[in-house]
């Protein structure tokens, strides 16, 4: 029996039982939830950077860090029970890799779909479904933006369950609603940084961090100011700095710029990049979030020093998932 003859006799009998009796995955998760495995066939493995651009995104802190690990596998290759969290199909139905998009999704026309539980406890796959195999790159470039979307949803979902993993810190909630204005879900494990310079206004900033990686965020808010852009952000958060952490300041050429429907409402401005301070020989990633408001400028900062870790990129996406909870009480 030739290869290809075995292939398609052998995707019809996974098929056929996976369908049989089947109450739900009978796998569980194994890998780590930074993991993406993304199926495709051999016949179009040529489209395999367009995939992995549409899966990943990579952040400079200044060394690449993307937040995904992606391993790509032909249909021959991938296992159900490998048990990844995230897992990509690119298919049509004459294509080999339709049989693992038919266990999952079922016989569906073109389109994109997304499915939890479809291979394993707590995975979540996402198909993209052409006509035919000539229009799988016309259909990988139509949905990529909408891939990237509902994988970094997914992800995020996941991380606000560590980040509330220990529980939140009510008494700080009550105390910054009623200082601030503002409602704050605040993780246990996060305290007040002290201001290092009574210069600034009490009322207009705090600051918060947890140990085990250093974590440090603070919160700035300025009614005067009705309009920003890069420059004036990172001169902001760099005076805030030098009071506030002691001198670290933004590497300029590692900044990158991004937009953010924060809150479901403001359109704000969002800087990732490193931070360094010359004096004490230290750096690492930060991701400043900054708005205007009917009350004025609001600006989110975060950072992280953790030399020992090899990935930081998690750790910002927790701290924003925190200050995502962020509410106006006057609202």
């Amino acid at each position: 029996m030739s290869r290809k003859i075995f292939a398609h006799v052998f995707f019809a009998l996974l098929v056929l039982f996976s369908g049989c009796g089947n109450k739900g995955p009978k796998y569980k998760i194994r890998k780590k939830r930074d993991k993406v495995a993304y199926i495709i066939d051999e016949s179009a493995i040529n489209f395999a950077p367009l995939v992995e651009n549409a899966l990943n995104d990579t952040f400079y802190d200044p060394i690449p860090d993307a937040v995904f690990d992606v391993d790509g596998f032909t249909p021959e290759q991938f296992q159900l029970d490998a048990g990844y969290p995230f897992v990509f199909i690119l298919t049509a139905p004459q294509l080999t890799s339709y049989a693992f998009f038919k266990i999952a999704f079922g016989d569906k026309g073109p389109g994109i779909y997304s499915k939890e539980n479809a291979f394993s406890e707590g995975d979540f796959v996402i198909g993209v479904c052409a006509p035919g195999p000539e229009l799988l790159e016309a259909f990988m470039k139509k949905y990529s933006t909408q891939v990237k979307r509902m994988l970094y949803n997914a992800y995020m979902k996941h991380l606000k369950k560590l980040v509330y993993f220990a529980g939140k810190n009510d008494w700080m909630k009550k105390e910054i609603a009623k200082k601030y204005g503002i409602s704050l879900d605040v993780p246990a494990g996060w305290t007040y940084i002290k201001l290092k310079d009574t210069i600034m206004k009490f009322d207009d900033i705090f600051g918060i961090t947890k140990h085990y990686p250093e974590r440090f965020m603070f919160f700035y808010h300025r009614p005067d100011i009705r309009y920003f852009d890069e420059d004036l952000l990172i001169k902001i958060r760099d005076s805030i700095a030098s009071l506030y952490y002691g001198g670290d300041k933004v590497v300029k050429s590692s900044v990158k710029t991004d937009s953010l429907q924060f809150l479901g409402k403001y359109n704000a401005l969002v800087l990732t990049g490193a931070w360094q301070d010359p004096k004490e020989y230290v750096g690492g990633p930060f991701r400043t979030i900054a708005f205007i408001s009917d009350r004025g400028f609001y600006m989110i900062d975060m950072g992280l020093y953790a030399p020992e870790k090899r990935r930081k990129v998690q750790y910002l996406l927790r701290m924003q998932i925190f200050a995502s909870s962020m509410r106006f009480l006057s609202e």
